[in-house]
């Protein structure tokens, strides 16, 4: 192939010339995932997951590929992801038990699948044992071959740090996070393909000192260092990337607000429009915009958020009921976080409209839309106190017209 890419018609012809049927589906699959040709490449797993009625092993790899693929990129089939997820993990695990070392790599992969599949159904306990057994099988691997395992065991730690935040065991959090961040410093230096890897970190750890500690300079510096990164990686041509750094300059924005919040500096409220406004442009450059709704409502409802403080009403409602729209659509997978999200923006939008724009039939609407929300996921983050909010706007619209 040289250095010139591949056309999609290009990769197609060449893998229909091979022989084996089944081989040819496989590769083809491959091929499609690789590319980000999701609903192709599903296609073609699934057809050739059915012509190897008795070989485990490529069973085995299929189902850990669609157990990535619902997992990544389908809110609303997470239930196939850990079908197909736990069907791989019975395959490697079975043969890791029984002595083999042929699938420790593989093992480790759909481990830590099985952690974040768990973790988005709020089963912390289940995931945990599920990332751990993924470190137990990275740290060996990481010891026999740092240059090509190291990155993965920080980024396990990675994915165990969110999860002890979620759960509000912020030490623990700060810890792993740091951990991984080291590991993952230490991974760049010898391979700059791993630097992608290394912003998530550093944007996570910027959004743990902003959300949970309040520590600015913190969170500035990690954030800051994220987006300069990804600009770089971006503007070499990596237009993949974008997502990353929208995302980067979405969680710096929103530690300027909480800045803006505090000292009530316009500069401050300046720099946090400009980067939620930027995040935004960057979001609308992604070709597959759908695969990350929830993140570019996160910045919607973040932008609305930001206008209401300084006053400026009719701009918050524009961008809360921008983020409604996408939110409502994503809350038919019935997620936890998502309909949380989805709550998070009704109670928004209760409260604009009892104290800044005063219309009591859409107040009271969207209070209860709210309630009802957070009550359903009454153990999931902060619903107990929000919902508690949604009550008293409520209670407050029966003695005020």
């Amino acid at each position: 192939v040289g250095e010139d890419e591949m056309t999609y018609n290009e990769i197609e012809e060449y893998l229909k010339k091979q022989t084996d049927t089944s081989n040819n589906l496989l590769n083809r699959a491959l091929a499609y995932y690789n590319l980000g040709q999701l609903k192709e490449s599903e296609k073609l797993f699934l057809q050739a997951l059915a012509t190897y009625p008795k070989n485990e092993e490529k069973k085995a790899l299929i189902h850990s590929y669609l157990g990535e693929l619902y997992n990544n990129n389908y809110a609303d089939k997470l239930p196939n992801a850990k079908r197909y997820s736990l069907l791989a993990y019975n395959f490697y695990k079975k043969n890791i038990d029984s002595g083999s070392q042929d699938y420790l790599y593989e093992f480790g992969n759909i481990t830590n699948n099985l952690g974040r599949i768990l973790k988005k159904e709020i089963q912390y306990k289940k995931a945990l044992e599920y990332y751990n057994e993924s470190v137990e099988v990275r740290e060996k691997l990481a010891k026999e071959n740092p240059e090509k395992y190291l990155i993965d065991l920080g980024s396990i730690y990675n994915n165990i740090a969110v999860l002890f935040r979620e759960k509000r065991e912020l030490g623990d959090s700060e810890s792993m996070y740091l951990k991984a961040l080291k590991i993952k410093r230490d991974a760049s230096k010898q391979n700059i393909n791993f630097l992608p890897t290394l912003t998530t970190t550093l944007n996570n750890l910027g959004n743990l000192y902003n959300e949970n500690y309040n520590n600015f300079l913190k969170a500035e510096k990690y954030f800051s260092e994220a987006i300069n990164i990804s600009q770089i990686i971006v503007d070499n041509g990596n237009e993949e990337y974008i997502y990353q750094l929208a995302n980067y300059q979405q969680g710096l924005a929103f530690a300027y607000e909480n800045l803006f919040i505090k000292d009530k500096s316009m500069l401050n409220f300046k720099n946090s429009e400009n980067l939620f406004k930027d995040a935004i442009k960057n979001y609308g450059l992604i070709k597959n915009l759908d695969f990350y709704y929830l993140e570019y409502s996160n910045c919607l409802h973040n932008l609305g958020r930001l206008y209401k403080e300084v006053g400026e009403y009719e701009k918050a409602k524009t961008y809360y009921n921008k983020a409604l729209n996408i939110r409502e659509e994503l809350a038919e997978s019935k997620l936890p976080a998502v309909e949380v999200s989805l709550a998070d923006t009704q109670l928004s939008l209760a409260l604009l409209y009892t104290y800044n724009i005063p219309n009591k039939p859409l107040a009271l609407k969207f209070a209860n839309s709210s309630s009802i929300l957070y009550q359903k996921n009454i153990n999931f983050r902060d619903s107990k106190i929000w919902m508690k909010v949604a009550q008293d706007i409520i209670e407050y619209w029966k003695y005020n017209n």
